[in-house]
C-alpha cells in the first residue's frame, strides 16, 4: 500500500490550490506516482515535488501532470496564479496596470508592461527573447538585458520597434498592438522636457533620449553624479555616454562631458584641470 501525502502546508494560497488541484487529479484517476511518471515522462520525485505544495513546479512540469491525469486544463492558470502569489512575496505587492486607455506617463505604462507580462505566465527573459527572435523580421529583437530592465522598471521600450518585441515576447495578438502603441505615445509625450537650447544635436538626442523610470541610469542619478564631482547639469539628461553640457561650481565655466567618463582623471571641468597642471609646473619649477 502506497504511504499516504504528507499534509499540505496551506489549501488556501495559490501554491496550495495547485497542489490540491494536482493531488485531486492523481487520485481521481488512481495512478501511483510511478504510475503517473510512465505517462508524464518525468520521475516520480519531480512529480512529488509539484504536489507537495512546498515548492512552485516549473509551468512544463505543472502541464504534463495535469495532461498525463487527463485534467481539466486547469493547471496552467493555478501555476500563474501561484507563480504571481511567489512573486510578491520575493519583492513585495506590484502596482496594479493601469487601462491602457487611461496611461497617462511612463510609471503608467511601466506597471502596464509588468502586469502584461503576469498575465503571460511571467514568461523567463530567455523565453522572451526566444520569442521576439522568432519574428525579429517583422517587430524586431529583444535582448534578455532590454527585457530585465524593463520588467524591474528601469525604462520602458525606448521606440515603437522595442515595444513591439516586447508585446511579440508577451504573445500579444497583432489586433491588440494599437492600443499599446497610443499607450506608448502618450507616455513618451507626457516624459519630453523643454529643450533648454535649440542646437539640432540636443533636438536629435531628445527624439532618441532613453527612458528611465529611477534608480542607476535615471536622470536623477546621473544629475546627483555630475554636482558630486562640481559640475552642474544645464539640460536633460540624454544617456550614458551621450555629452551633456554642464557648468562648474568652482570657476563658473561651461563644459561639455559625459556620464561615462566621470571616473577618468581627465573628466570633469577642463578649466580647472588645466589651471590644476599649471600650479603643478609652477610648484616643480620652484622646487627645481
Amino acid at each position: 500500500m502506497a504511504r499516504p501525502e504528507n499534509p499540505l502546508p496551506s489549501t488556501t494560497s495559490a501554491l496550495g490550490r495547485l497542489a490540491t488541484y494536482l493531488r485531486s487529479e492523481r487520485t481521481r484517476m488512481g495512478l501511483t506516482y510511478t504510475q503517473l511518471s510512465e505517462r508524464a515522462e518525468l520521475s516520480p520525485s519531480t512529480l512529488q515535488r509539484a504536489a507537495s505544495g512546498t515548492t512552485l513546479p516549473t509551468l512544463a512540469v505543472a502541464v504534463a501532470f495535469d495532461q498525463a491525469c487527463g485534467g481539466k486544463g486547469e493547471a496552467r492558470d493555478l501555476w500563474r496564479a501561484a507563480q504571481r502569489e511567489q512573486r510578491r512575496q520575493l519583492t513585495g505587492p506590484r502596482p496594479t496596470g493601469p487601462l491602457l486607455d487611461l496611461v497617462s506617463d511612463l510609471r503608467d505604462l511601466s506597471n502596464a508592461l509588468i502586469e502584461l507580462h503576469d498575465r503571460n505566465g511571467a514568461p523567463s527573459m530567455r523565453l522572451m527573447e526566444q520569442r521576439a527572435e522568432a519574428k525579429a523580421s517583422q517587430h524586431g529583437p529583444l535582448s534578455r538585458s532590454a527585457a530585465h530592465r524593463i520588467l524591474r522598471r528601469r525604462a520602458v521600450p525606448r521606440t515603437q520597434k522595442q515595444l513591439h518585441a516586447f508585446l511579440t515576447a508577451c504573445q500579444v495578438a497583432d489586433v491588440e498592438r494599437p492600443k499599446w502603441v497610443r499607450a506608448w505615445l502618450t507616455a513618451q509625450r507626457s516624459h519630453r522636457p523643454e529643450p533648454t537650447h535649440k542646437s539640432p544635436y540636443y533636438a536629435e538626442r531628445k527624439a532618441d533620449a532613453a527612458v528611465s523610470l529611477g534608480g542607476r541610469g535615471s536622470a536623477q542619478w546621473a544629475a546627483a553624479s555630475f554636482r558630486a564631482v562640481g559640475l552642474e547639469p544645464l539640460e536633460a539628461f540624454h544617456g550614458f555616454t551621450a555629452p551633456w553640457s554642464f557648468r562648474c561650481t568652482r570657476c563658473n565655466s561651461v563644459g561639455r562631458g559625459r556620464l561615462s567618463d566621470l571616473g577618468r582623471p581627465t573628466a570633469g571641468c577642463q578649466v580647472c584641470r588645466r589651471r590644476r597642471e599649471d600650479e603643478n609646473e609652477q610648484d616643480m619649477s620652484a622646487d627645481g
